[in-house]
């Protein structure tokens, strides 16, 4: 009887110790599945990793912007015509909508973590930046117009 529960008491001392061991790692895995989970979707990046990121973005903006205006002002070239600026706030607002369009709004919003600036802020920038290259380009395209065709009037 004394050997019974001599083994009877092992026996639930060694179930005892077997959860004890189950449990630790239920929980060490619990807390390795969190920090892997925290990884992805923290993913903080080094300062110069973000600032490098935004100064990508906005320079691949830039280079659409430029796109979208001699697109837009190819016509003016061929013909070798004046530009009317009576037209120049209805192209600002195409030129910039198409740059804004063009963008995949999912990866900006997505990748904001990953840059210094907002979205507010990036629409906000194709807007200004058009509007002075718009500005810009044209005042420098009719300059030329003038003086060519003065050139031409001599």
């Amino acid at each position: 009887m004394i050997l019974v529960k001599i083994s009877l008491s092992l026996f639930l001392l060694s179930l005892i110790v077997l959860i004890f061991f189950i449990c630790r790692f239920l929980i060490e895995k619990r807390n390795q599945v969190i920090d892997e989970t925290n990884k992805v979707v923290i993913n903080k990046l080094p300062i110069s990793d973000t600032i490098k990121n935004t100064n990508d973005l906005l320079s691949l903006i830039s280079d659409r912007i430029d796109d979208a205006i001699n697109e837009v002002f190819q016509e003016y070239l061929i013909l070798n015509k004046k530009y009317n600026f009576v037209k120049l706030d209805e192209d600002i607002k195409k030129i910039a909508e198409s740059v804004f369009n063009g963008l995949n709004k999912d990866m900006i919003i997505l990748s904001t973590s990953e840059l210094m600036i907002t979205d507010e802020y990036i629409f906000t920038y194709i807007v200004m930046t058009t509007k002075l290259r718009v500005l810009n380009y044209t005042k420098n395209w009719n300059d030329f117009y003038y003086t060519t065709d003065m050139d031409v009037q001599k």
